[in-house]
């Protein structure tokens, strides 16, 4: 039967005290902790005080039981009160570990509830910032394809302005010379074929310069006005979306954040729960041990009634087998019994 030597005490007390440093974000989780930590310490200590007091009781028991030649040598009262002594001392720091083991395993339970919890928050936060940066690139999108019509618009608006100057310097070339229109238009001055030099979307000529008069400076001129008009809202409108996206972008690290705690409470929850069940592991293994102990007392009691040395006027030698050495230790079946049970039991709790 194993002993309680076998338990590694010193590494259950630092798991026990890493418990109470690693739970910081979650403050209720914290104090039962250290609450819990409390009690095991105690536990702990009044263990190795009881397994220390039993093995010097039940030494002395073995040796009194081994130097007697004669059964009528056994002091039953003594026997008896040492039996039930150390049964009550092993039955009290059981009930002690099953409390702590109870506690325990309410503690894991509620970090994995809290587990369940915070991995639940943690993919609406990545849910949340999935959306939010889609958001973010529509919007993007949105003030890229602005930013290339104001270009465009700006770039029309020049080139409507420079047309209109030009039909202005050809008028005042052709007034001022006195040629006339014939001898400009057969030189190929006077309404010029004109393009934009770049071709704006449909929607943005249909409302610049439809039905323009390139050959016309007046007309050229309002258009140009209504380009510029037109990329100054479209300005407006970018710094709309850029704004936007600063607010968004503010979300995005928020989340990001979030997720970052989250992932480090869940790390640290994990962490605790392996902690708290391989604490449950280990106290099972005290119990264990108290449970071998309490299973052997109470086989000695069993020896010890039905041995009748439950009373004080009983001797071995009236319930021994008849003969000349029914009082002889070494003869005498009951009393060899006993002994080996002491034995067992002794070697149980070293």
């Amino acid at each position: 039967m194993a002993g309680f030597g076998s338990l590694d005490v010193a590494t259950i007390q630092r798991n026990v005290l890493s418990l109470a440093q690693s739970l910081s974000e979650d403050k209720d989780i914290k104090a039962d902790i250290a609450s819990l930590t409390k009690s095991v310490e105690s536990r702990f200590k009044d263990f190795l005080f009881l397994m220390g007091k039993t093995c010097k009781d039940v030494a002395i028991q073995v040796e009194l039981l081994i130097q007697m030649s004669s059964t009528q040598d056994v002091n039953v009262t003594k026997m008896v009160a040492c039996v039930h002594s150390i049964k009550t001392d092993i039955e009290e720091s059981l009930n002690d570990f099953k409390k702590i083991e109870t506690k325990t395993v309410e503690l894991l339970t509620k970090c994995r509830q809290r587990l369940q919890e915070k991995e639940s928050n943690k993919q609406q936060s990545k849910r949340e910032l999935e959306r939010v940066e889609k958001q973010h690139k529509e919007l993007e999108y949105q003030r890229q394809v602005t930013e290339r019509e104001i270009c465009e618009l700006d770039k029309a608006a020049y080139e409507l302005n420079n047309r209109a100057d030009t039909l202005d310097r050809e008028k005042n070339q052709s007034e001022s010379r006195g040629f006339g229109g014939l001898f400009l238009a057969a030189l190929g001055v006077v309404a010029a074929p004109f393009t934009l030099g770049l071709s704006l979307s449909v929607t943005l000529a249909g409302g610049i310069v439809a039905g323009v008069n390139f050959n016309n400076a007046a007309e050229c001129r309002g258009a140009a006005e209504r380009a510029r008009y037109s990329a100054d809202q479209k300005r407006d409108m970018s710094f709309r979306f850029s704004c936007n996206m600063r607010v968004l972008i503010v979300e995005i690290e928020g989340h990001n954040r979030t997720i970052q705690d989250l992932t480090r409470q869940i790390a640290i929850l994990q962490t605790d729960e392996g902690v708290l069940q391989k604490l449950i592991a280990v106290t099972s293994k005290f119990t264990d041990v108290l449970n071998k102990i309490d299973i052997k007392i109470t086989s000695i009691i069993s020896n010890v009634f039905e041995a009748g040395l439950h009373s004080n006027t009983f001797t071995l030698e009236q319930i021994a087998t008849a003969g000349t050495h029914n009082h002889d230790t070494q003869n005498n079946e009951k009393f060899k019994k006993l002994l080996v049970e002491w034995k067992t039991l002794q070697e149980s709790s070293k």
